[in-house]
């Protein structure tokens, strides 16, 4: 959601930072809220000015940069509202849609969609996944990513079914506890637990 931070150090050095239209709307409301959350603490490297990168426009497109060929594909919510996936040749960068040995970022509770971006993935036929969070992976990065996101979609629909409309304070340990159970070695569970009552909405729509 925050991955254009570190933009202005890249274009005071005179390298173009690109992304898509869609992303580029989102920036100001995330820059705002992460700010708020984040400048104090990490201040002088946190930016006090909102990040500014280039627009590539709406839609997939090819870039030919210092000699690669870069495929762009504009792909919708997911870990974010919105997203760039970059395609070289058989690599995939797709910064925190997909996370190895770490819980993923569900903030906005959009594990659909986000299951949706996966299979969009999928179908570039990657060899390589280069991650946000975690490092580098081959394709079945993106098997453990799907399963993940199903896993914990699961055992919160279950809990759904049992508790009604609100989620309380005692249910959210429990799914807590649950996924904890079936992925005891991932770390950050803060990074899931944050998104648990927005996932837990998104399932009563």
């Amino acid at each position: 959601p925050d991955k254009f931070n570190g933009t202005a150090v890249f274009q005071r050095r005179g390298i173009p930072v690109l992304t898509s239209a869609q992303v580029l709307k989102e920036i100001p409301a995330v820059h705002e809220l992460r700010k708020g959350w984040f400048f104090e603490r990490f201040t002088p490297d946190y930016p006090a000015a909102e990040p500014r990168p280039e627009s590539f426009g709406d839609k997939n497109r090819t870039l030919s940069v210092a000699g690669l060929e870069l495929k762009l594909h504009v792909l919708g919510a997911g870990c974010s509202t919105q997203h760039v996936v970059v395609e070289w040749q058989d690599n995939v960068f797709v910064g925190d849609l997909v996370t190895i040995g770490f819980h993923s970022w569900l903030e906005l509770g959009q594990l659909e969609e986000w299951l949706k971006r996966i299979d969009e993935i999928k179908a570039m036929k990657p060899k390589y996944v280069r991650t946000g969070r975690g490092g580098s992976g081959d394709s079945d990065s993106l098997d453990r990513e799907e399963a993940y996101l199903k896993d914990v979609l699961r055992i919160v629909k279950a809990y759904r079914l049992r508790s009604g409309v609100e989620l309380s304070d005692k249910v959210r340990e429990k799914i807590k506890a649950d996924v904890l159970a079936v992925y005891p070695s991932y770390d950050y569970p803060l990074f899931f637990e944050k998104g648990l009552p927005e996932i837990w909405k998104n399932l009563s729509r």
